[in-house]
Protein backbone atom coordinates (compact mmCIF):
# COMPACT_ATOMS: atom_id res chain seq x y z
CA UNK A 1 0.00 0.00 0.00
CA UNK A 2 2.90 2.40 0.62
CA UNK A 3 3.87 2.13 -3.03
CA UNK A 4 0.35 3.06 -4.13
CA UNK A 5 0.27 5.96 -1.66
CA UNK A 6 3.59 7.19 -3.03
CA UNK A 7 2.30 7.05 -6.61
CA UNK A 8 -0.91 8.81 -5.59
CA UNK A 9 1.06 11.58 -3.84
CA UNK A 10 3.34 12.00 -6.85
CA UNK A 11 0.44 12.64 -9.20
CA UNK A 12 -1.37 14.74 -6.62
CA UNK A 13 1.48 17.26 -6.16
CA UNK A 14 0.96 20.62 -7.85
CA UNK A 15 2.85 21.07 -11.09
CA UNK A 16 4.00 24.35 -12.60
CA UNK A 17 1.65 25.36 -15.40
CA UNK A 18 -1.43 23.71 -13.92
CA UNK A 19 -4.63 25.64 -13.27
CA UNK A 20 -6.64 24.98 -10.11
CA UNK A 21 -10.20 26.06 -9.36
CA UNK A 22 -10.81 27.19 -5.78
CA UNK A 23 -14.09 25.71 -4.54
CA UNK A 24 -14.17 27.12 -0.98
CA UNK A 25 -12.43 29.51 1.36
CA UNK A 26 -10.78 32.88 1.00
CA UNK A 27 -10.15 32.61 -2.76
CA UNK A 28 -13.49 31.00 -3.68
CA UNK A 29 -14.27 31.35 -7.38
CA UNK A 30 -10.73 32.10 -8.48
CA UNK A 31 -8.60 30.11 -10.86
CA UNK A 32 -4.99 29.79 -9.71
CA UNK A 33 -2.18 29.26 -12.21
CA UNK A 34 0.84 27.72 -10.49
CA UNK A 35 3.90 29.75 -11.55
CA UNK A 36 6.78 28.97 -9.16
CA UNK A 37 7.87 28.06 -5.64
CA UNK A 38 9.63 30.51 -3.33
CA UNK A 39 10.82 29.54 0.14
CA UNK A 40 8.20 26.90 0.92
CA UNK A 41 5.37 28.88 -0.65
CA UNK A 42 3.70 28.25 -3.97
CA UNK A 43 3.21 31.32 -6.09
CA UNK A 44 0.07 31.55 -8.21
CA UNK A 45 -1.43 34.04 -10.62
CA UNK A 46 -5.11 34.45 -9.78
CA UNK A 47 -7.51 34.65 -12.68
CA UNK A 48 -9.41 36.74 -13.61
CA UNK A 49 -8.06 39.35 -11.15
CA UNK A 50 -4.40 38.96 -12.16
CA UNK A 51 -3.28 39.06 -8.53
CA UNK A 52 -0.32 37.15 -7.14
CA UNK A 53 -1.30 34.62 -4.48
CA UNK A 54 1.39 33.37 -2.11
CA UNK A 55 0.13 30.16 -0.46
CA UNK A 56 2.11 27.87 1.83
CA UNK A 57 2.94 24.41 0.58
CA UNK A 58 1.06 22.81 3.48
CA UNK A 59 -2.08 24.84 2.72
CA UNK A 60 -1.95 23.80 -0.93
CA UNK A 61 -1.50 20.14 -0.01
CA UNK A 62 -4.42 20.23 2.43
CA UNK A 63 -6.50 22.09 -0.18
CA UNK A 64 -5.83 19.33 -2.68
CA UNK A 65 -6.59 16.62 -0.12
CA UNK A 66 -9.86 18.31 0.93
CA UNK A 67 -10.88 19.04 -2.69
CA UNK A 68 -10.80 22.79 -2.08
CA UNK A 69 -8.31 23.03 -4.95
CA UNK A 70 -9.50 21.17 -8.01
CA UNK A 71 -7.12 20.73 -10.95
CA UNK A 72 -8.73 22.08 -14.09
CA UNK A 73 -6.00 21.58 -16.69
CA UNK A 74 -2.36 21.88 -17.62
CA UNK A 75 -1.92 25.02 -19.68
CA UNK A 76 -0.38 24.86 -23.15
CA UNK A 77 3.12 26.35 -23.20
CA UNK A 78 2.13 29.50 -25.07
CA UNK A 79 -0.74 30.27 -22.68
CA UNK A 80 1.47 29.58 -19.66
CA UNK A 81 4.09 31.98 -21.07
CA UNK A 82 1.49 34.77 -21.16
CA UNK A 83 0.39 34.00 -17.58
CA UNK A 84 3.99 33.92 -16.40
CA UNK A 85 4.73 37.29 -18.02
CA UNK A 86 1.64 38.76 -16.35
CA UNK A 87 2.75 37.28 -13.00
CA UNK A 88 6.15 39.00 -13.20
CA UNK A 89 4.56 42.27 -14.30
CA UNK A 90 2.18 42.10 -11.34
CA UNK A 91 5.08 41.44 -8.96
CA UNK A 92 6.71 44.69 -10.12
CA UNK A 93 3.61 46.81 -9.44
CA UNK A 94 1.38 44.75 -7.12
CA UNK A 95 -1.17 47.42 -6.19
CA UNK A 96 -1.82 48.85 -9.64
CA UNK A 97 -4.92 47.99 -11.66
CA UNK A 98 -2.89 48.82 -14.75
CA UNK A 99 -1.63 45.20 -14.57
CA UNK A 100 -4.99 43.90 -15.69
CA UNK A 101 -5.30 44.38 -19.45
CA UNK A 102 -9.08 44.78 -19.28
CA UNK A 103 -8.67 47.71 -16.86
CA UNK A 104 -6.63 49.76 -19.30
CA UNK A 105 -8.82 52.26 -21.03
CA UNK A 106 -7.71 54.10 -24.11
CA UNK A 107 -8.90 57.56 -24.96
CA UNK A 108 -9.75 57.61 -28.65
Amino acid sequence: MKLLDGIKNYFRKPKIGNVYAVTAGQYLGEFLVYIETKGGHLMFLSLPDMKVRNISESDVESGLDDNILDKVESLPDDVFAVCKAQYYKTLQTPESDANVPSNNTSKD
